[in-house]
Parts: structure tokens; C-alpha cells; sequence
């Protein structure tokens, strides 16, 4: 849950902070590569969790298309000006 929230927020401040030589776009930036890693490893947990304990990962595998597409929006398809 918070990672939906913290991805739409670093949409935001992506689009706010457009500057390459702004440090607040330098500091922004630093976090591209981690999403990058944890999503796809997240969402991959969650897949096997639900070969092994359907209906405990029945709540996360609810969420993982919401994840994908604020991971789409704030990272993999950013366009200066929309998150």
C-alpha cells in the first residue's frame, strides 16, 4: 500500500522538478533505478505467493495491477509535464 502511494507521489515531483541541474531533480532521480528493481521483484513475489498460499496473497495480487500502472505512469512511460 504505501509503495502505490510513493510512487504517485515521485510521479508529482518528477513532473514538478524538471531541471537536470536542479538538485531537488538530481535527488529525485536517485530513486528511477530502485523502483526499476523492487516492482518487478514484488510482483514476482507475489506471483509465486499465490502458487504456494492463494488465499493469503489473494489481498497483494488485488493490487498488482494498480502497482503496474502507477509504475508505468511515474517511471517506465514518464513524459516531462504528466506523471
Amino acid at each position: 500500500m504505501v509503495l502505490l502511494s510513493e510512487l504517485e507521489a515521485y510521479g508529482f515531483l518528477r513532473s514538478q522538478f524538471k531541471d537536470e541541474k536542479d538538485v531537488y531533480h538530481q535527488r529525485i532521480m536517485l530513486r528511477d533505478p530502485e523502483y526499476r528493481e523492487l516492482v518487478p521483484k514484488l510482483c514476482s513475489s507475489v506471483e509465486k505467493g499465490m502458487i504456494l498460499k492463494p488465499r493469503a496473497w489473494e489481498p497483494a495480487r488485488l493490487l498488482v495491477p494498480e502497482l503496474n500502472r502507477r509504475f508505468q505512469d511515474a517511471v517506465l512511460n514518464f513524459t516531462e509535464g504528466t506523471p
